[in-house]
């Protein structure tokens, strides 16, 4: 039928009436009816022969059949396509488990199951963690060379290795010198709860720490210490420790420390029995990648404190690493109490001896004592409170004028109205 229409009606209709006077007149009918309609045609293949009334009823057929054609066509057009069917409505729960199993099916790269990378950088002020993560990612992170701690928040910052997007998170140290241990916990507590909910998981852990120092100090010890109650006993094979500043010491001190680090349980060889690795970090880029495509061959993990806090609903202080904090604090109070008691004892016998140079510089002890034993009361205390979400974006501030502590937003500018002098202070 497509065929057929391809040749216009008037053709058909000045082709019948040629054909007829041809015919009348005995003239030969090769080619002069369109092939299209030569099965048609073979009907009256003796129509010479045929009464002239032959031709009009033939040519009556082909205009009925004209109109049938048309007919069909015009309804043809009329009709509308069928509509696409109707996207089926899952509940939250059906889309949960719809997503989870694309989740399942994206392609991995090494061990992870997702191109989304999360790796944390920890350590001790000034070990180097910002200029680490400024290695990787050519953004320029606020980096310090003091004792000074640049790091009082939970920074991230994007990177691409390969077909892999890498969030590096640069942590406070718990040697922080304007944040108490609390306050660190809470922060990275916090950062770790909120990317558990948000199904954010880490793929691994990157401490650094530096191969000059002589001696491990209380601080190196205790931050070890706080990175194993955060990641819990199974997940240390996920843990690089790297030693930075090689270029400081000679080969032969960095290799000897580096073999009491590991040959002593509570520094390194506790971790190492765990599945640690341990690297030397050499201050470049390439050697940062190295690190860390070595974590992209493994497959993401739950920290202990994660399970902890987001599974089993647990208050900080209950958490190992909030159990860790507050013996710190229980051993802190009872030293202060202490202090302020023998401080009391001296006060009272300048006032008997009437030494008032004595009493001012007592009185001022007292008062700084007195002050620490409020912070630590108010430190254990927000270990009891729940984690809030959003802490993490938060960032520690002090009048410089009363040296009032104050938390606000990380869009604070640094500079407003001091809640306890009063007055517009600048706060660092």
């Amino acid at each position: 039928m497509e065929s057929r229409l391809q040749t216009p009606w008037s053709a058909l209709d000045q082709s019948t009436d040629d054909w007829r006077a041809n015919v009348d007149s005995n003239q030969a009918m090769p080619g002069m009816f369109p092939v299209e309609y030569e099965p048609l045609m073979g009907q009256i293949l003796e129509v010479h022969e045929l009464p002239g009334t032959a031709f009009d009823e033939t040519k009556e057929n082909l205009s009925d059949m004209k109109i049938l054609v048309e007919a069909q066509s015009t309804e043809l057009r009329s009709l509308k396509p069928p509509k696409p069917p109707k996207p089926s409505k899952l509940s939250t729960k059906d889309s949960l488990k719809d997503s989870s199993k694309t989740r399942k099916d994206t392609k991995s790269y090494g061990g992870s199951s997702s191109t989304d990378i999360v790796i944390a950088v920890f350590g001790l002020t000034g070990t180097g963690k910002s200029s680490f993560i400024s290695k990787l990612t050519g953004k320029d992170l606020q980096i310090g060379h003091g004792l000074q701690s640049c790091t009082s928040k939970i920074e991230e910052a994007q990177c691409k290795i390969g077909f892999c997007n890498v969030t590096l998170v640069d942590t406070p140290g718990f040697d922080d010198s304007n944040c108490n241990d609390t306050e660190i916990l809470t922060l990275i507590a916090s950062w770790m709860k909120e990317s558990y909910d948000d199904r954010t998981r880490l793929t691994g852990i990157i401490y650094l720490q530096r191969i000059s120092d002589n001696r491990m100090a209380g601080s190196s010890i205790k931050n070890l210490a706080m990175l194993r109650s955060l990641c819990g006993t199974k997940n240390l094979s996920h843990v690089i420790i790297a030693t930075t500043m090689w270029d400081t010491v000679t080969p032969e001190q960095g290799a000897e420390r580096e073999a009491e680090l590991l040959s002593t349980g509570h520094f390194w060889g506790m971790m190492k029995s765990a599945g640690s690795m341990f690297r030397r970090y050499d201050n470049t880029r390439g050697g940062a990648m190295a690190m860390v495509d070595e974590l992209l061959q493994m497959d993401s993990i739950v920290l202990q404190i994660q399970q902890e806090i987001a599974v089993q609903k647990k208050a900080l202080g209950d958490t190992v690493a909030g159990q860790t904090v507050n013996s710190d604090l229980k051993r802190l109070e009872k030293e202060h109490k202490k202090d302020m008691e023998d401080i009391r004892k001296e006060l009272t016998l300048a006032v008997e001896q009437k030494d008032d140079e004595m009493r001012k510089h007592l009185e001022a002890a007292e008062k700084k004592i007195a002050e620490q034993l409020k912070e630590v009361e108010e430190s254990k205390t927000a270990l009891r409170r729940p984690i809030n979400r959003r802490a993490w974006y938060q960032q520690r501030w002090r009048c410089k004028g009363c040296s009032t502590k104050l938390f606000n937003d990380r869009g604070f500018s640094g500079k407003g109205k001091c809640s306890g002098c009063g007055l517009g202070q600048i706060f660092v």
